[in-house]
């Protein structure tokens, strides 16, 4: 996905939620089912990437985000988003999943907020989990905290 076409979904993921909840969301709004299918491809594509498995993390991707975004675009991408961290990261948690959302596509299994924590750091990533072919893929990736 080119950068515009993930701000365009970010935009769009955003404003529907907020259209729903009548103001802008907060994690304490959401819960987490952390025994999804889709929160755990969520957090297994947030460790990948966390602990540099870059081939594992995007072959979690749908065929058009591995299309448009190559392994070392994906390892870009997330150098760049903890480019201010001391160390590396230590853990990863799934802190917010959602089934339901007003932009939500008929293939779609689920939305998942995971956060990747480092000594005295934290990032996330947000994460649409769909179907393609019968299989759970990331069809949709937002970087960084709210």
């Amino acid at each position: 996905m080119r950068p515009q076409q993930f701000i365009q979904a970010e935009t769009t993921s955003r404003l529907g939620l907020i259209q729903a909840l009548g103001r802008m969301p907060t994690l304490t709004d959401l819960s987490a089912n952390q025994s999804a299918p889709y929160a755990i491809l969520a957090a297994s594509f947030a460790k990948a990437i966390a602990f540099g498995d870059f081939e594992t993390a995007h072959s979690y991707l749908s065929s058009s985000i591995r299309n448009e975004m190559p392994q070392d675009q994906l390892c870009l991408i997330y150098g760049e988003l903890i480019s201010y961290w001391g160390g590396p990261a230590t853990h990863v948690e799934v802190m917010a999943t959602m089934d339901e959302w007003p932009a939500r596509q008929p293939l779609d299994l689920g939305w998942a907020y995971v956060e990747i924590h480092g000594q005295g750091y934290c990032e996330a990533v947000a994460v649409v989990v769909g179907q393609e072919s019968g299989m759970p893929v990331i069809r949709e990736i937002e970087w960084g905290r709210p």
